[in-house]
């Protein structure tokens, strides 16, 4: 019984994150089409241009802006962890 609920409990918590990552990526899709239509507003930008940039945007978001910061979290791992990824990346060029 206790698998059970610890299996239940798991999957749950699962969707759960996966539902608030979802809704961070549109809120973060939102924000960027209001930046635009202000930025289009004070520019005076062209509609046509307006429109292009936008359909960009709602096509290729997930793909341009929903990535981690891999600089970011590189940063936070201790410098022993940092030499490794180094030399895993650059280690055949040396």
């Amino acid at each position: 019984m206790f698998i059970g609920v610890a299996f239940y409990s798991f999957v749950v918590g699962s969707l759960t994150s996966v539902i608030t990552d979802i809704q961070s990526q549109e809120d973060n899709l939102i924000a960027k089409i209001k930046a635009l239509d202000e930025f289009s507003r004070d520019t005076n930008l062209d509609k046509d241009l307006h429109k292009r940039i936008e359909k960009f945007l709602l096509n290729n978001y997930v793909e341009l802006f929903s990535r981690i910061d891999e600089d970011a979290m590189i940063s936070e791992l201790p410098p022993t962890l940092k030499e490794e990824i180094f030399y895993h990346q650059f280690g055949n060029l040396i």
